[in-house]
C-alpha cells in the first residue's frame, strides 16, 4: 500500500487550528526494495532485491544485480515532519540533513570517503516565524562532530570454510575441500537488540547556536560519550557467518551521557562551562546463544563395508548479557568574566555497591567544603519494623537520613550543621512516613530547636495523609477527594475528626454524612436539601464550630438556626453558621447547597475542585472567595477567573508578544 497516515491538523474547542506540513514526496509501496542500506527510502525504484549489489564491493564475478542502495537526502525526507502552524498565524519550520560518520563502523562500505552519509536524518535547523513573516525571527542551528554508528553494519564477509566428502567407489576415495565463502547481507552482519546503546548515529559534540532576527544570541556547545558498540562470539573450530548482537560497552560511560557542556555569548566569549566525570557500575555478565544448523558431510569408519554418513552440524554463537550504570561522580561548574575563570565550584559524588548516593562533597572556590552523609534502611541505626519491612520489600533506595557537615575559614575542621531524619511506621499494608526531625548543631555537637513534623495519621484504606503537625505545633487536618488522589480541603490549626467538607462533585463525601444524589447546580453539582438532611457527629462539644455553603436562594437551617448571608455572585449567596455547645451537626432546609464546610472557630481551611487528569477547577480560600481554573483543549491552563465571572489571567500559547 502506497498510504500512511499522518497528522493533519489538531482543532482546539475555542477555534483555534494546529496545522502540519510534510514533506510531499511521495513514499513507496511497504514492501519496495528502494531502501538503503539502513533501511530507509532512497527513492531507486529499480532495484530488484535488498542485497548489496556485488559489484559496488568490489566482486563483480558475482555478477551486477542492478541495486543501488546509497542514501539519498531527497527522498530520506519523504513524508517527515516540516511545519507546525500555529492558531495565532505564527509557524515552526524544520530543516535536515543526512547522519554523517566515521566509515570505520562500516570498514565494507564501498564508498571511497572517510566520512559516510546515511542512517536517516538528523535536524540541520529550526526556524520560527511571526504570523505572516517571511525572515525568521529566531533560528537555532545545529552543527555536529564525531559521528559514529552505534551499532556496526557489515554488509560483506569473507569467511573460511572446510567439507570432508568422500565417493562410494571402489578406492573408497575421500576428499577433503577448503572455501572462501563470500556473505552478503542486506541487514549486516550483526543485529541491534535491547542490550544495544542505540541503532542510529552518536554524536561526541552538538552546537546549538541561537539567531534572533539574524543576529547570534549565543550558542551552547555539548559533548558527549560516545562509542561504537562492541561484539563478541566464540564459534568453537569452525568459522560461518553467525548473528549475533551487539552490546554497549561494559568498561566506559553510556552513550549520551554529557561529558561538559560551554555556554557564549552573542559575542563569542565564554560565560559558563559545567564538566562530567564518571564512573562505571556493571551486573555480572551471562551469556545468550544463538544456534545456526548447516548440513555436511563426512566419511565414518565403522565395520566393514565403511559407510559415507551425512549429519546436521550446529553452529553455536554466544554473546554476553550485562548491564550498565553510570554514575555521575564530579561536577565542576565554572562561571566566567570576560573569559577569565572567576567562580568554581566542585561537587563529589559517592556510590556504593547498589548505585546508591552514599556522600556527596562540594567545594567552593574559597576553601570551603560541605559534605553530605546519605543513609539507607539496610544501614540506618533505627531498627523500627517499618524500616525492617522495607527491606523486606525491596525499598533499600530510600533516603532515611541526610546528615550536613561544613568546613570553612571559620571552621578549619569539620563540624555537623544539620541532620534530617526520616521515620517510617506501617499503616495496614503500607508504609508511610510518620516523623520528619530536622536537628540543628550549634558547631560543637549539641543540637539546638530541632524542627520535628509529625504525620499523625493516615487513612487506613488508601494510606492517605489525615493529620500532621508541623515544627512549630500546629496540628492541620487534610481531606482527599476523587477516590483518594487528590486534596480536596487543607485546614490550619485543626484535627482530622473535627473538619468537613463536600463539593458535590465527586462520589467521597469528605466526613460529611447524607443519602441521595447530587443535581446540578449553576453549572456545577450541589445538593437539595428537600426533604433529606446532612450531618457531623462526634465533635468536641467545648469547642464553636463554622458551618458555611453556597446557596441557591434562602439560609439553610442547621442546628435549626438560619445562617448569616454574605455575597452573592453568580445566582449563588455564601451564608455562614456559628455553632457551639454540641458534638453533633445537623442541615436541612428546601434549597440547593454546595461547598459545604465545617471546621473549628479559628481554623483557616482552603478547598479545592477538580477535573481528574486535567487539573484544578476551582480554589476557595479561608474567606470564601472562590477562583475558577479553566483549560483548553489541550489540558493547558487558559483563563483564571473570580467567583463573578471576570478574567483575571488569561494564558495563549506560541504566540510571540
Amino acid at each position: 500500500s502506497l498510504l500512511r497516515l499522518k497528522l493533519d491538523n489538531v482543532q482546539e474547542v475555542n477555534g483555534g487550528s494546529y496545522q502540519f506540513s510534510y514533506n510531499t514526496t511521495m513514499l513507496p509501496r511497504k514492501n519496495s526494495f528502494a531502501r538503503d542500506y539502513w533501511g530507509f527510502y532512497n527513492g531507486k525504484l529499480t532495484n530488484i532485491s535488498l542485497v548489496p549489489n556485488p559489484v559496488e564491493f568490489n566482486r563483480p564475478e558475482f555478477g551486477d544485480n542492478g541495486n543501488n542502495k546509497n542514501a539519498d537526502l531527497n527522498y530520506a525526507r519523504a513524508g517527515i515532519l516540516e511545519e507546525i502552524r500555529y492558531p495565532t498565524g505564527g509557524k515552526v519550520t524544520f530543516d535536515y540533513e543526512l547522519n554523517e560518520f566515521d566509515k570505520n563502523q562500516m570498514p565494507s562500505f564501498p564508498s571511497s570517503n572517510q566520512i559516510v552519509q546515511g542512517a536517516g536524518l538528523r535536524v540541520k535547523s529550526i526556524k520560527h516565524f511571526d504570523n505572516g513573516a517571511v525572515t525568521p525571527i529566531s533560528k537555532i542551528v545545529y552543527n555536529y562532530e564525531g559521528g559514529k554508528l552505534i551499532s556496526p553494519l557489515q554488509l560483506i564477509r569473507q569467511v573460511p570454510y572446510r567439507m570432508l566428502t568422500g565417493t562410494v567407489d571402489l578406492g573408497r576415495r575421500l576428499y577433503l575441500y577448503d572455501y572462501n565463502l563470500t556473505v552478503l547481507s542486506s541487514n549486516g552482519i550483526f543485529s541491534s537488540n535491547p542490550l544495544s546503546s542505540i541503532n542510529g548515529v552518536g554524536y561526541s559534540r552538538v552546537t546549538k547556536s541561537n539567531v534572533d532576527e539574524n543576529r547570534s544570541s549565543g550558542k551552547t556547545v555539548m559533548e558527549f560519550n560516545n562509542d561504537v558498540d562492541e561484539y563478541n562470539y566464540s564459534i568453537g573450530n569452525r568459522v560461518l557467518e553467525c548473528s549475533v548482537p551487539t552490546v554497549k560497552s561494559i568498561s566506559k560511560p553510556e552513550n549520551g551521557s554529557v561529558k561538559s557542556t560551554k555556554i557564549f555569548n552573542e559575542a563569542n566569549v565564554l560565560l559558563r562551562k559545567i564538566d562530567n566525570e564518571y564512573s562505571i557500575s556493571s551486573s555480572s555478565i551471562y551469556y545468550g546463544a544463538r544456534i545456526f544448523s548447516y548440513g555436511n558431510s563426512y566419511f565414518v569408519s565403522v565395520p566393514s563395508p565403511p559407510e559415507l554418513m551425512y549429519e546436521t552440524h550446529f553452529l553455536v554463537g554466544y554473546y554476553p548479557i550485562f548491564d550498565v550504570k553510570t554514575n555521575l561522580t564530579r561536577v565542576i561548574e565554572t562561571d566566567y568574566f570576560n573569559g577569565i575563570d572567576s567562580v568554581k565550584l566542585t561537587t563529589l559524588n559517592s556510590y556504593d555497591d547498589l548505585n546508591r548516593r552514599t556522600e556527596v562533597w562540594k567545594a567552593a572556590a574559597d576553601g570551603a567544603l560541605t559534605r553530605l552523609i546519605y543513609t539507607y534502611p539496610v544501614n540506618s541505626p533505627d531498627n523500627s519494623p517499618a524500616l525492617q519491612e522495607m527491606i523486606n520489600r525491596n525499598r533499600i533506595s530510600d533516603v532515611v537520613r541526610v546528615s550536613t557537615m561544613h568546613k570553612g575559614s571559620k571552621t578549619p575542621t569539620f563540624v555537623q550543621i544539620d541532620n534530617r531524619v526520616k521515620e517510617f511506621v506501617l499503616s495496614g499494608d503500607k508504609i508511610v512516613q510518620s516523623k520528619n526531625t530536622i536537628n540543628y548543631f550549634d558547631g560543637n555537637g549539641q543540637t539546638y530547636s530541632p524542627a520535628i513534623t509529625t504525620y499523625d495519621f493516615y487513612d487506613p484504606l488508601n494510606s492517605t495523609l489525615l493529620q500532621y503537625t508541623t515544627e512549630n505545633k500546629l496540628t492541620n487536618a487534610l481531606i482527599w477527594g476523587y477516590k483518594g488522589l487528590y486534596v480536596i480541603a487543607d485546614v490550619k490549626n485543626a484535627s482530622a475528626s473535627q473538619v468537613a467538607y463536600t463539593s458535590f462533585e465527586d462520589e467521597g463525601r469528605g466526613n460529611w454524612s447524607y443519602s441521595g444524589t447530587p443535581v446540578s447546580f449553576m453549572n456545577q453539582k450541589g445538593y437539595l436539601l428537600n426533604g433529606s438532611s446532612i450531618a457531623k457527629n462526634g465533635l468536641d462539644n467545648t469547642k464553636t464550630f463554622i458551618v458555611s455553603y453556597f446557596s441557591s436562594g434562602n439560609s439553610a437551617v442547621v442546628n435549626g438556626l438560619s445562617g448569616k448571608a454574605g455575597i452573592t455572585a453568580n445566582g449563588r449567596t455564601y451564608y455562614e453558621h456559628i455553632i457551639s455547645g454540641t458534638s453533633n451537626i445537623t442541615i436541612s432546609g428546601d434549597v440547593i447547597i454546595d461547598e459545604l464546610r465545617l471546621y473549628p472557630e479559628g481554623a483557616l481551611m482552603t478547598t479545592f475542585t477538580y477535573d481528574p487528569l486535567i487539573g484544578m477547577t476551582s480554589q476557595t480560600d479561608s474567606k470564601g472567595q472562590t477562583t475558577y481554573y479553566e483549560y483548553d483543549g489541550f489540558q493547558r491552563l487558559k483563563n483564571v477567573k473570580d467567583q463573578n465571572g471576570n478574567i483575571l489571567k488569561n494564558s495563549t500559547y506560541h504566540y510571540k508578544p
